[in-house]
């Protein structure tokens, strides 16, 4: 990306990692730099959510939430969290 032109570049290069059994996943993309110091992490998992001042709740097959600002250290936490099913740690830190 350090080398190519603004105009070509449409995406950051991401990852997708999905458990097909739960539906819990996450998506680490790589932002800033070519260096990739900084990067934004997509969580999507099915979840029940309240609409309408929570008077109707509804089954979100891909309910997601995203974080940025995310080190290394960070994406290699929620990777493991993802691997060992530690969905707790991964629902508060991708909020």
């Amino acid at each position: 990306m350090g080398k190519a032109k603004q105009s070509d570049i449409h995406y950051s290069p991401s990852l997708e990692f999905e458990d097909k059994t739960t539906k819990h996943g996450v998506t680490i993309s790589g932002v800033g730099t070519s260096s990739l110091e900084e990067f934004c992490v997509f969580y999507k998992r099915p979840k029940r959510v309240k609409k309408f001042f929570g008077f109707i709740e509804s089954d979100n097959p891909e309910y997601l939430t995203d974080v940025t600002g995310q080190t290394k250290e960070d994406v290699i936490d929620v990777l493991n969290a993802l691997i060992n099913g530690k969905y707790d740690f991964l629902d508060n830190k991708i909020k």
